[in-house]
């Protein structure tokens, strides 16, 4: 399977896969990213330093690793009880209410990512951590109230779709560029 969540999702696209095993998949594929770029900023470390420190390395990564996920975990269950008490509260009784919910829903990994970054853990990390927690709140708390979890779930799918467009998009810009220095650099070599 794909180490990537975009990857994961467009290769099961259509799949009829159990549940629970699609959930593994997208989350383990999360976590694979994040420790991935860990592991990419310890390699440049060891590249600029000319020595590999394989204990600080351990505990760097451990650190980083460990304080992403407290700290995700942290964020996400202080956010998801001030949305379930919001939810309970006699002011959310209109449908209209659901525009700040949803507000707050899609700014929490910026935030997260940004704070992890701020005390020096892992900023992906700590946003996989959150979703992680924000996915079992959301499944758990489905009924509770349709309309809000109907259209924060098209919402989530309309960003979902735009940024896979996106980074596609994106790689095939990169590919053909690519495509086109190596012809130009071919054609250039046969003249010589």
């Amino acid at each position: 399977m794909p180490t990537d969540a975009t990857a994961t999702e467009s290769v099961t696209h259509g799949l009829k896969l159990p549940k629970k095993i699609a959930f593994y998949l997208k989350d383990e594929s999360l976590f694979n990213d994040a420790s991935g770029i860990i592991l990419l900023n310890m390699a440049v470390d060891w590249y600029l330093h000319q020595e590999l420190r394989i204990g600080q390395a351990i505990g760097n990564f451990l650190y980083s690793a460990g304080g992403g996920i407290f700290l995700g975990a942290l964020v996400a269950t202080l956010l998801v009880f001030l949305r379930q008490e919001s939810f309970r509260s006699k002011y959310h009784l209109s449908a209209g209410v659901a525009m700040p919910v949803d507000v707050i829903f899609f700014l929490t990994p910026l935030i997260i990512y940004f704070l992890a970054e701020e005390i020096h853990v892992s900023g992906i990390i700590a946003v996989v951590a959150a979703g992680l927690i924000h996915n079992v709140e959301s499944e758990r708390s489905r009924l509770t109230n349709a309309f809000i979890f109907y259209n924060s779930n098209q919402l989530s799918q309309l960003l979902i779709d735009i940024l896979n467009g996106i980074v596609f998009l994106l790689l095939g810009i990169i590919i053909v560029r690519s495509m086109r220095e190596d012809i130009l650099i071919n054609k250039q070599l046969m003249r010589f």
